[in-house]
């Protein structure tokens, strides 16, 4: 994803009109999946019909892999936008897809970070701690989905009450040649939430400004949600007043309040 996120959907959107002028599923299913992640920066919940309707066009083609991968991303944003039940449903789709695959490729980690993703949300720590070694158990090497599943592993690792080894975690991954810049945001609002643990509120804050800085180059709401709560825990009077009305209308917008 570039850090246009309006130019790309655009431009998805006249590779879609053209697959479907030509019959070609191929152009129409990747035009899907792009368009639900370009949306995911614009609009998350505009993005889900458009993963959604990936997955069968995937199957059309009998591509059962990019049909999983397609609804473990489905699932990582149903998850970040409180949507459980409705995740689970994804990443149980996606599972299916993978199950049927002879061997398992290295796209089937986007199915573990959406499953790590879910166990956390639900408060499974110990489930989620235990994706994780299975996905480091797993990897051949460095990759973007082992510096995803890391960042989850930090947040189950701080909320097993660890900030300092999800600090150290985190801050790993920022000699990682694969990390995405697309995680950038997310990366330094989980090292904000160390900090604050730890009581380091000043270095907490300006991670913060790092964290929104990277936001203003791609946009995603439930993290800029998690920004906004923090800092307003984080700082007193009118403007933590004014933080909390912020995030009270961001989440109304999202439908997470």
């Amino acid at each position: 994803m570039s850090g246009d996120p309006q130019g790309t959907l655009t431009h998805l959107t006249r590779l879609a009109a053209i697959g479907q002028q030509t019959g070609d599923l191929e152009w129409q299913a990747k035009a899907q999946e792009g368009l639900g992640l370009a949306y995911t920066y614009l609009d998350p919940r505009a993005a889900i019909p458009h993963l959604e309707r990936a997955e069968p066009l995937h199957l059309r083609q009998g591509n059962r892999m990019r049909a999983g991968t397609s609804q473990a991303k489905l699932a990582r944003l149903l998850v970040d936008l409180n949507e459980l039940d409705a995740a689970a449903e994804a990443i149980a789709r996606s599972q299916r897809h993978f199950a049927a695959l002879d061997s398992r490729p290295l796209e089937w980690l986007s199915l573990l970070v959406a499953r790590q993703m879910l166990a956390l949300a639900r408060g499974d720590l110990a489930g989620a701690a235990a994706l994780y070694g299975e996905a480091e158990a797993f990897s051949p090497g460095p990759s973007a989905l082992i510096s995803a599943i890391r960042l989850v592993h930090a947040a189950t690792l701080r909320r097993q009450g660890q900030p300092e080894a999800a600090l150290r975690l985190l801050q790993a991954t920022r000699t990682e040649p694969v990390f995405m810049n697309s995680m950038l945001p997310l990366r330094a609002l989980r090292e904000a939430e160390a900090l604050a643990d730890l009581g380091r509120v000043a270095e907490a804050l300006a991670r913060l400004d790092e964290a929104q800085h990277a936001l203003t180059q791609l946009p995603n709401d439930p993290w800029r949600l998690g920004v906004l709560r923090l800092r307003a825990s984080l700082v007193d009077g009118p403007a933590a007043a004014e933080l909390r009305r912020q995030a009270g209308a961001l989440a109304d917008k999202l439908g997470m309040a």
